[in-house]
Formats: structure tokens, C-alpha cells, sequence
């Protein structure tokens, strides 16, 4: 573990400019004494009702449980990736977090520059595969879900609930942690339509191509492929777009569906927003508050280890929400076959891409 620095240290001029890169902001709790994690989100807001807030709640539960100082960063644009993650270098971090596989290339810098510094990344690829890691990857946590898993789920509910057949999803970019979502819920769907002879489809994603609204912030954008989606008969839609999937809240906010539902994504959409709570379905839900809490408790514990952890559905990393005011619409017979299918997964003899 990284020795904890002392707040009266002076700081040299490289290390004043790699602070400033770093947007330090004066409301936030310097390193002093404590145990130190710097956490970088993906995109200008924490509070996204989605990925940034959900691994934040992971930061607080650490702040409160472990009495570690929480250093937060914004990356705003690509711009910012590197100039956070080197100002959180110099800052000289008990442990660094970044969300989301596009810091993966400063992260991979950072990590070599300085292999005393320990690193968690949520949903990112930096390993070479090898088991123990190489050397070079000993500083670094891979931490990765298993979305599939719990979205194959969520495909076979909303086939089986769907009134007009056609379901709709969209991401924000194409990337892995999106794709691996719409494929779950594509292979749960398919599995629907081979148990019940039914011809559920479902827009947006055909296993190579999607809609993407190209970034995870426009909510007009997340609207407006809502708004065609539903056009073309879909009357279930997940969105997989971060702050753009509020678009699709506001679309039913605007039209009051009480006959269209949505999937929605990384934590549970009635907690988040429990004014809209009557149109989710159901939340894939994606345990980065538990997997940011885990990886700062085995830190400050000293027990960090640089590898790949996997969060799937048999240890809780991922799972379905409640259906809440949806529940009476769920079939029991449905429910059961849920059941089945989430102990199969569990099992290993289940498909789920």
C-alpha cells in the first residue's frame, strides 16, 4: 500500500502544475491524514441517474463506513482524462478510480509511470488476459460486469410482457459495456420467442449494428430515438445512454404512457427517480456501489491485488430489479421461468450472448 502522505509536505513546481491540470476544486476534502481515494466519473455530472451516480454511492458508503477522503474529478470531455489522472499521480492517491473503459489509455500511462500507485477501473479491458497478471498489470484492478447475464433476464421478461412485440433499445456509443447489455437482452428475447413460439423483435440492436446517440449527455437526442421507437410499435424501450437516457423519461413524462414501460440501467430507476417510478419495468441493475466499496475496503485493508474481478449474477454484482408497480402485470408463471433461467445462468448452462 501506498504510505500515506504527510499534508505538510512541500510541493515541488512539476507537482503544482500537475495539481492545477488536475481542476482541483476547493470543495473538496484534501488528502491530509486519511486514507485517499481520487475518483475520476465519465462525463460532466455524478448525479447521471445512472453509471457516474451509482459507483459515487460506493465513494459516500466508503466515506461514511471507512473514514477514507474522497477526492472527486469530473471528466468532462477527452480533454480531461489525462490531466486528471496525472494530477491525481502527483497528488500521490492511496488509491485511484476511474469509471468507464475510455480512461483505459491514461490509466495504462499512469500505471507504468508509477507502479507503487494502485489503481481500480470499472469496466475496462487492461489486462493481457494472463492469470496471475504480469507484472506490469500488478497495480491495476480490473473490475468488469457481467450485464448479459442479468439483461438476458430482462429480454425474457419483456418478451413475455410485450403487448405489441416489438421492444426497443439504444446505447449511448458503441462500446463493450453498452454492447454486452443489448446482446444479454437480444439472447433473452430470442430464448422467449424459442420457448413460447412467439415472434418478438426487437429495434435498435442486431448483434453488430444499433442506434447510438454518440455520446452519453444528449437527452434530445435520447428523445428522439424514443419518440421513432415507439412510433414503429414498441411499447418497452431500455436505454443505454447514461444522461441521455433521460430522454426517454421525458418522452413518457410528456405523453403519460400508461401502456409503454422502460428497462432501465445501473441502478434501480424507481430509487433514482421515484416520481417516474410507474413507467420502469424493471432496472438491469449493475452493483458499481458495491464493487467501488469492495475495492476501497480491500485497499485501506491492504489486501490490493492487481487482477480481473468479474461482478455476476451468483455473487450479486449484477441482477434484476424489483418489477414494483409492475409486479401484478408479471405473470406468475413468468416469474417462475425467471427463476429457472437465473439459476441456470448461475449455473453456467445457460447462454446469455
Amino acid at each position: 500500500m501506498r504510505a500515506i502522505s504527510s499534508p505538510l509536505k512541500p510541493l515541488s513546481a512539476a507537482l503544482c502544475i500537475a495539481l492545477l491540470l488536475g481542476a482541483c476544486s476547493s470543495d473538496t476534502n484534501e488528502v491530509g491524514d486519511k486514507f485517499s481515494v481520487c475518483h475520476e466519473s465519465d462525463g460532466p455530472q455524478v448525479r447521471d441517474r445512472s453509471f457516474n451516480q451509482n459507483a459515487d454511492a460506493g465513494l459516500i458508503r466508503a466515506e461514511r463506513k471507512l473514514n477514507i477522503t474522497a477526492i472527486r474529478r469530473n471528466a468532462e470531455n477527452t480533454e480531461d482524462y489525462r490531466s486528471i489522472v496525472q494530477g491525481f499521480l502527483a497528488r500521490q492517491c492511496n488509491l485511484i478510480i476511474t469509471n468507464g473503459m475510455r480512461t483505459e489509455p491514461e490509466v495504462r500511462i499512469a500505471a507504468k509511470q508509477d507502479p507503487s500507485q494502485n489503481f481500480s477501473v470499472l469496466d475496462a479491458t487492461l489486462h493481457d488476459g494472463s492469470d496471475p497478471p504480469n507484472p506490469s498489470d500488478s497495480n491495476v484492478e480490473e473490475i468488469t460486469f457481467a450485464t448479459d447475464q442479468a439483461a438476458f433476464l430482462a429480454g425474457y421478461l419483456a418478451a413475455g410482457v410485450t403487448k405489441t412485440g416489438i421492444i426497443g433499445t439504444y446505447g449511448g456509443m458503441q462500446i463493450s459495456p453498452v454492447t454486452v447489455f443489448m446482446d444479454g437482452l437480444s439472447a433473452g428475447i430470442k430464448k422467449y420467442n424459442e420457448d413460447h413460439s412467439t415472434s418478438v423483435t426487437l429495434l435498435g440492436w442486431d448483434g453488430a449494428n444499433g442506434r447510438f446517440v454518440g455520446n452519453f449527455t444528449d437527452r434530445v437526442a435520447g428523445q428522439t430515438i424514443t419518440r421513432e421507437f415507439i412510433d414503429a410499435g414498441a411499447d418497452i424501450i431500455m436505454p443505454l445512454g447514461g444522461g441521455a437516457s433521460l430522454g426517454t423519461v421525458a418522452e413518457f413524462r410528456e405523453k403519460q404512457y400508461a401502456d409503454r414501460s422502460i428497462i432501465w440501467a445501473d441502478v434501480d430507476g424507481c430509487t433514482t427517480l421515484p416520481g417516474d417510478c410507474k413507467y420502469f419495468l424493471t432496472t438491469v441493475e449493475k452493483r458499481l456501489d458495491n464493487a467501488v466499496f469492495e475495492a476501497i475496503e480491500s485497499a485501506v485493508n491492504d489486501d490490493f491485488k492487481g487482477t480481473i474481478r468479474t461482478e455476476t449474477l451468483k455473487n450479486n454484482g449484477v441482477g434484476l430489479a424489483p418489477f414494483h408497480t409492475f409486479d401484478s402485470r408479471v405473470p406468475a408463471s413468468l416469474k417462475k421461468e425467471l427463476a429457472k433461467y437465473r439459476s441456470r445462468i448461475i449455473a453456467g448452462t445457460q447462454p446469455t450472448r
